[in-house]
């Protein structure tokens, strides 16, 4: 995860100045930016089921009652 962060702190100047360079200003740029942070925010807020809904519905048995000691 922080090799991943590192990675993209490293290349964030470069694609700034990438948008910048067509438009003559950053509101491309930061515009890019903010709706990239959006998007990991709602994926984040999502949470796993996004992610593997497989594994994320937990199936017990109806015919036993888990407050009852076995």
């Amino acid at each position: 995860m922080t090799a991943v962060n590192q990675a993209v702190f490293a290349f964030a100047p470069f694609a700034f100045g990438v948008l910048r360079d067509p438009t003559g200003n950053y509101a491309v740029a930061f515009s890019a930016a903010a709706a990239i942070r959006l998007a990991a925010g709602v994926i984040v807020l999502a949470g796993r089921e996004m992610l593997n809904p497989i594994h994320t519905h937990i199936v017990r048995n109806p015919n036993t009652n888990p407050r009852e000691p076995r």
